[in-house]
């Protein structure tokens, strides 16, 4: 509705401005079609001045480094978090579902004096004290 008035408004400005053979604020709307055809082509000819593009390639580039050092630094503190949980619950988890083993031969056999369950003599315990 709004852009049907507007339209409808702009038609009847022109119409008059016909009738008159003048424009209507006339300075101010000079400057404005100065300052709308000097943006059109920068935006379509790339008309930048260098200072401008190497600012803002400088902003860009300063920017992109920023949000990257923050991203990793979010990922870093939420991975130890998460990796420390990891650990526990693995940890826990393994010692739940692995039943206990017999030790084998070898780490029988590692301490001198110790009897078949691995455990040691009386005599080993009495020579050291």
């Amino acid at each position: 509705m709004v852009g049907i008035v507007g339209l409808l408004g702009l038609v009847v400005l022109r119409l008059v401005e016909t009738k008159r053979n003048a424009r209507f604020f006339e300075p101010s709307r000079a400057a404005l079609d100065r300052v709308a055809s000097r943006a059109y082509r920068l935006l379509v000819f790339g008309e930048i001045p260098t200072t401008y593009r190497a600012w803002a390639a400088s902003r860009a580039r300063a920017l992109t480094h920023q949000s990257v050092v923050f991203l990793v630094g979010l990922l870093r503190s939420i991975e130890r978090p998460l990796s420390r949980l990891n650990h526990r619950l693995r940890a826990s988890n393994r010692s739940a579902q692995v039943p206990s083993r017999d030790p084998s031969p070898f780490l029988k056999g590692i301490r001198e004096g110790s009897d078949e369950n691995g455990k040691n003599t009386q005599n080993q315990l009495e020579s050291n004290p």
